[in-house]
C-alpha cells in the first residue's frame, strides 16, 4: 500500500478533510501535526506524529521523518507550514521531496504574492498589471502604471488576509499607514479586475495537470477577499490551456487552488492567487463532478491521465461549517433552518461520513457562539461601567 505523509503546523480546518481524500484513494495515511490539528480530527489516518511548536525544531523534525521513513508523498496543507519548511530546507533532495515544486529554481513563488506576480511576467502568465513596491519608492510612479482602483497585497499573507481594495491614492496611503513595519516589503499593486471571482483547484504531476475543478465564489465570509463559504461548479475548457501552460512553467508539483479574475466584459480569466497546497474545497469538489481522490491515484501511479470535467450544470456547493455559522453570526433565520430542514438538500454538504469531523465542526460552531456571547457581554458591561 503507498504511504504518504501529511502536514500542517496553523491548524487550520482547512486539512479536516485531506486525509479522507487519501485514504479514499487507498493511501496508508500519517499525519505530522500538533496535538489538537485539524488533521487529527477525523477517522482517516493510520499513524500520528507529534510536531513541535517552534517552528525551526518543526521543520527539523519534519525533515527527519522524511529521511527516515519511506513516503510516497508528503503534501503540505497550510500556508505556515509551507513558508516554514521553504525558509529552511537547503538541500535540493529533501527539497524536492516535500515542497510542491518540481522547478527548484521557482521555490520562491511559494508563500509570496510578490514572487507569483513576477513569475507571471517571466513566463507571459496572463496577470493584472502590477509593480512591486517597498519604503522609499516613488508611490506615484509605481500607481500610475497600474491605474486605480488596484488592490494592494502583503506578500506573505494568506487566507484572505492582507489583500486591500484602493479606489484612489488617498485610500492607498491611508492603508499603509495601518501596516505593521514587517509588512511593508515587496507590496504588490495590482489592477482591481471587475468581474467573478473564480476558483479553480487543480493536482499536478511534476507540472502536467492531473485534474481541476472550476468554480464561481457565490458567498464569503467577510469581505470579497476573505475565505468561501459558498460556490458554484461549472465546467469551462476555455481555462484548462492556461491551468496547464501555468503548471508547466512553474512546475507545480501537488495541489494548488488558484483565484482568477474573470472579466465581466470579456471573458477573459486573469490569474490572481495560486497557493501550492490543498483546502476544504478539494473533498467538496466531489459533489460538483470532480473526485480528486481519482487524481491522486494516477499521481501516485504514475499516470498523467487528465480526470475528465462533469457534462451535468451548474451545481451550488456550500461549505456545512462556514455557511451554518455565517448565518448564525448574523441572526439569518431563514439560513439557519434551510439547514436544520434539509432545505434544497443541504444535508448532502454535512460531513456525516466521518463523525468526528461532524462532532468536531458543531463543537467549533458551539464555541463561536460562546465567544460571540462573551464578546457580547463584555461590550455591555463596558458601556454600562464607563456611561
Amino acid at each position: 500500500m503507498l504511504r504518504v505523509l501529511i502536514a500542517d503546523y496553523k491548524n487550520a480546518d482547512i486539512s479536516a478533510e485531506i486525509p479522507y481524500l487519501f485514504k479514499k484513494a487507498g493511501c496508508e495515511v500519517d499525519v505530522y501535526c500538533r496535538k489538537g490539528s485539524w488533521l487529527l480530527k477525523n477517522r482517516s489516518w493510520d499513524r500520528w506524529h507529534e510536531a513541535a511548536s517552534d517552528p525551526a525544531e518543526y521543520a527539523k523534525g519534519l525533515i527527519a521523518r522524511v529521511e527516515n521513513a519511506s513516503y510516497d508523498w508528503i503534501i503540505l496543507t497550510d500556508d505556515p507550514v509551507l513558508r516554514i519548511m521553504n525558509d529552511r530546507i537547503g538541500d535540493d533532495s529533501a527539497a524536492l521531496k516535500i515542497l510542491p515544486v518540481a522547478k527548484l529554481a521557482n521555490r520562491n513563488v511559494i508563500g509570496s504574492k510578490a514572487a507569483l506576480s513576477l513569475l507571471c511576467e517571466k513566463y507571459q502568465l496572463r496577470t493584472p498589471p502590477f509593480a512591486i513596491y517597498n519604503e522609499g519608492d516613488d508611490l506615484s510612479a509605481l500607481t500610475a502604471t497600474v491605474g486605480y482602483p488596484l488592490l494592494l497585497k502583503v506578500d506573505r499573507s494568506g487566507g484572505g488576509s492582507g489583500v486591500f481594495r484602493c479606489i484612489d491614492e488617498s485610500k492607498l496611503a491611508e492603508t499603509l499607514r495601518l501596516l505593521a513595519p514587517d509588512q511593508r516589503k515587496n507590496l504588490v499593486f495590482q489592477k482591481y479586475i471587475e468581474g467573478d471571482n473564480i476558483g479553480v483547484d487543480a493536482l499536478y504531476r511534476k507540472g502536467t495537470l492531473l485534474a481541476y475543478a472550476r468554480s464561481k465564489v457565490v458567498r464569503t465570509v467577510t469581505d470579497e477577499f476573505s475565505i468561501s463559504s459558498v460556490r458554484s461548479y461549472a465546467p469551462d475548457e476555455t481555462i484548462e490551456p492556461e491551468l496547464r501552460r501555468i503548471g508547466e512553467e512553474i512546475g507545480i508539483d501537488g495541489f494548488c487552488n488558484f483565484t482568477f479574475m474573470q472579466e465581466g466584459r470579456t471573458g477573459t480569466y486573469y490569474l490572481i492567487e495560486a497557493d501550492l497546497r490543498p483546502h476544504a474545497w478539494f473533498s467538496l469538489a466531489r459533489l460538483g463532478g470532480v473526485d480528486f481522490s481519482l487524481a491522486i491515484r494516477n499521481y501516485l501511479s504514475g499516470s498523467n491521465t487528465l480526470i475528465g470535467q462533469p457534462c451535468a450544470a451548474e451545481v451550488e456547493i456550500r461549505h456545512f461549517f462556514r455557511d451554518f455559522n455565517w448565518s448564525v453570526e448574523r441572526g439569518d433565520w431563514r439560513g439557519i433552518l434551510m439547514w436544520i430542514f434539509n432545505r434544497d438538500g443541504r444535508w448532502k454538504f454535512v460531513p456525516l461520513h466521518d463523525r468526528r469531523i461532524f462532532f468536531a465542526t458543531l463543537g467549533q460552531l458551539a464555541r463561536n457562539r460562546l465567544r460571540s456571547l462573551h464578546r457580547l457581554l463584555h461590550v455591555s458591561f463596558m458601556k454600562r461601567l464607563l456611561g
